[in-house]
């Protein structure tokens, strides 16, 4: 029974940091932040935590997240976590989540009405973090990869426009026909 209340006790603190860090608004909460909610994580938990910045992201061909984040003055990131507790040879689960952490809809602006909600476009990839914050504490014995895409939607002079067409890290080609498919862009 105490091994279950333990289990129980570490799931429920992950879930509730996952939410407190979804309620956040985006002016508390942007790519950078993320990055550092990892970072901070990975040093406390003993695992490996790599974080792509803009120039990276640029230099790699990270055309989507790339293309989503230029409206905003956050940059993008992209975050992998790595912990490996299982067999050598096992291959590795895969978590993966977006974190936008505000979804204005870019240049397909997004209706008014609600709109304080798109802080919760980041959810995915807070979720990645809690996954791996509780895989880490109850100690599994698995191979475990967590992948988060962080970006703010936002339109600007400098935002992704409908009708471009960016090229994504496996080097096919999107047009973009509503700029509030983002998602799916800084996924791919």
């Amino acid at each position: 029974a105490e091994a279950r209340v333990e289990e129980g006790e570490i799931l429920a603190n992950a879930t509730n940091e996952v939410r407190s860090l979804g309620n956040l608004p985006g002016n508390m909460v942007t790519p950078e932040v993320v990055a550092e909610r990892a970072r901070t994580l990975a040093k406390e938990a003993k695992i490996t935590c790599r974080v792509w910045d803009l120039p990276r992201l640029q230099k790699e061909g990270f055309g989507g997240i790339v293309a989503v984040g230029k409206g905003s003055e956050n940059p993008p990131v992209f975050i992998a976590l790595e912990y490996m507790n299982g067999p050598k040879k096992q291959a590795p689960y895969v978590v993966v989540g977006k974190a936008i952490t505000f979804d204005s809809g870019g240049i397909s602006i997004k209706p008014a009405a609600n709109m304080d909600e798109m802080k919760f476009d980041k959810m995915g990839g807070c979720t990645v973090l809690g996954i791996m914050k509780a895989a880490v504490e109850l100690k599994l014995p698995i191979n475990l990869v967590g992948l988060i895409a962080s970006a703010e939607n936002m339109p600007s002079a400098a935002a992704y426009r409908p009708g471009d067409i960016v090229t994504t890290f496996d080097g096919k080609t999107i047009e973009v026909l509503n700029t509030d498919a983002e998602g799916r862009i800084v996924l791919a």
